[in-house]
């Protein structure tokens, strides 16, 4: 009698084993289904909402009658607002994706709520087939952009968290042009979004200026991952007898400011570090900063001078305003006296041989300019200054004598 019961008591057991093994494997079945549907794409066709133009498995969303909160695979979704249009560009456009789109002027947000992901991987597609379109997109306090010509479609890729579960995208037009998307794509991911930044570009980082001149630089202010709150400008211990102006002295990344630093001729003659300070109006209160140099030669130096040649040496520096000054008297003069076309063509028609035949000694110099344009040009500076004289122009000159005129001064360099 004992055997008996052993064995019902085992199969009793192995029933009841095979009960809870078949339980753990059903809950199993749907704890796992639940995680891979948190762990799916999910895409969203933006666009007039005919049958025709809605791309397969993707959640349709035509304009303003899809307002929030509307249901669909497990989430809750749409617009805020109802002031958007559709659009549509028609099967002239082969993806489904890129066929229509909703577009509008004024901001508007995309609200997607019940997400079970921490953080998703997220990819917007923009663009028409006749209109450009700049669309500005914030999520999270981050900013992106992105722009699109006509007949093209742009994606712009980004991460952003899912807080308590929820996405808010806020479409804004940039710009002259509309906003628009074509189709939204948000997929789960395990990595967070980079921190917003932002960073500086100065151009020069290193200027030189006499005792009572201006330095200018450039500086351009780049968001990075999205950074999109407005940056102020300012500048380190600027020694008393200087002026500093920003102009902008803010905004929204990416701008561009001009930086001016106006010495005094009391100004000492020296070199200036200056710490250039970007402050972020965000909740971390970003800061970043740049070194420029600025370095203040004495009022009389001669980075006064304007000097359009190479720099030679010390006394062509001090000499060449004077040379330039006598190079503009001696082309005011000689404006009078340039050949006419009919003139030349004449020139040219000699032979090689009579040229040389009647070409003269090198006369005496008529006049102290004409002296002294013959030592400029022995000391090989005349070549390098003339350039850089005004333009004269051509008018007739004397009509007697001009063949006389361009034999008697063939060795004048301005001739």
């Amino acid at each position: 009698m004992g055997i008996p019961l052993k064995i019902r008591a085992y199969k009793l057991l192995r029933g009841e084993l095979r009960s809870v093994l078949a339980l753990t494997l059903v809950l199993l079945i749907f704890v796992g289904l639940g995680l891979a549907a948190g762990d799916t794409a999910i895409t969203f066709d933006f666009g007039t909402g005919l049958s025709s133009e809605i791309a397969p498995g993707t959640i349709p969303v035509n304009g303003g009658t899809t307002l929030y909160p509307k249901v669909s695979q497990g989430i809750t979704y749409g617009w805020t607002e109802a002031n958007l249009a559709e659009h549509s560009d028609g099967s002239v456009v082969k993806s489904l994706l890129e066929m229509d789109t909703n577009q509008g002027v004024g901001n508007n947000n995309f609200r997607i709520t019940g997400l079970s992901a921490d953080y998703y991987t997220i990819n917007i597609v923009s663009g028409t087939l006749n209109h450009p379109i700049t669309t500005k997109i914030v999520v999270n306090g981050a900013s992106y952009l992105i722009n699109s010509d006509p007949k093209v479609w742009n994606t712009l890729t980004f991460k952003a968290a899912a807080l308590a579960g929820n996405l808010e995208l806020e479409f804004k037009r940039y710009g002259t042009n509309i906003w628009a998307v074509n189709a939204i794509t948000i997929v789960p991911s395990s990595i967070p979004p980079l921190d917003a930044n932002f960073d500086l570009v100065v151009l020069p980082t290193e200027h030189q200026v006499s005792a009572g001149g201006t330095a200018v630089y450039q500086i351009s202010v780049i968001p990075q991952n999205g950074y999109s709150a407005e940056v102020q400008l300012s500048l380190s211990n600027p020694p008393n007898k200087m002026t500093t102006a920003f102009n902008p002295a803010s905004g929204f990344p990416a701008f561009s400011s001009k930086l001016e630093i106006t010495t005094s001729q009391d100004s000492a003659a020296t070199a200036y570090a200056f710490d250039l300070i970007a402050t972020g109006s965000d909740i971390k209160a970003l800061s970043v900063n740049k070194r420029i140099i600025l370095i203040v030669t004495p009022a009389d130096s001669v980075d006064n001078i304007n000097i359009i040649s190479p720099i030679i040496d010390k006394a062509f520096l001090n000499q060449s305003k004077e040379m330039q000054r006598l190079i503009d008297i001696y082309t005011k003069a000689e404006k009078n006296r340039l050949p006419t076309t009919d003139e030349l063509a004449a020139l040219q028609e000699l032979p090689a041989a009579t040229l040389f035949a009647v070409l003269p000694e090198l006369p005496q110099p008529r006049s102290i300019i004409d002296a002294s344009l013959r030592q400029l040009t022995n000391a090989g500076i005349i070549g390098i200054v003339v350039d850089s004289a005004p333009a004269v122009d051509s008018t007739p000159p004397v009509q007697s004598g001009f063949f006389a005129q361009f034999f008697g001064s063939m060795f004048n360099p301005a001739r």
